[in-house]
């Protein structure tokens, strides 16, 4: 709510500095099938509506950040990336945050698809 009120918040996405994809990767992959779906399935989903925006056209992701409340773990990158695939590729030049002690992700390197 706070940052809905922000004076720095801005409606064209044109204009921001960055932008919140709402993915919740981990919620899902634990959800397991709902509503005919499967954690792929909306990962999938997640990723062609991401690719049609303009902003993710312009930058390819640069500008994009999410958050994840996945559980901590040594290999967290790779069970991360398995979480969001096929949406991983995607979501390699975002940033990604976490609020929790202990574990904080940033990627900033294109990997190959």
């Amino acid at each position: 709510r706070l940052l809905q009120r922000s004076p720095r918040r801005v409606h064209n996405p044109a204009n921001a500095t960055l932008i919140f994809v709402p993915v919740f990767e981990f919620t899902s992959s634990k959800l397991g099938r709902c509503e005919g779906t499967t954690h792929e399935s909306r990962m999938r989903s997640a990723q062609t509506a991401l690719r049609a925006t303009p902003s993710w056209q312009h930058s390819y992701g640069e500008r994009h950040v999410f958050a994840s409340t996945a559980y901590s773990s040594k290999s967290v990158n790779s069970i991360f990336r398995e979480r969001l695939e096929p949406l991983a590729a995607d979501l390699t030049l975002g940033i990604v945050g976490r609020h929790k002690q202990g574990i904080g992700l940033l990627s900033r390197h294109r990997t190959s698809s």
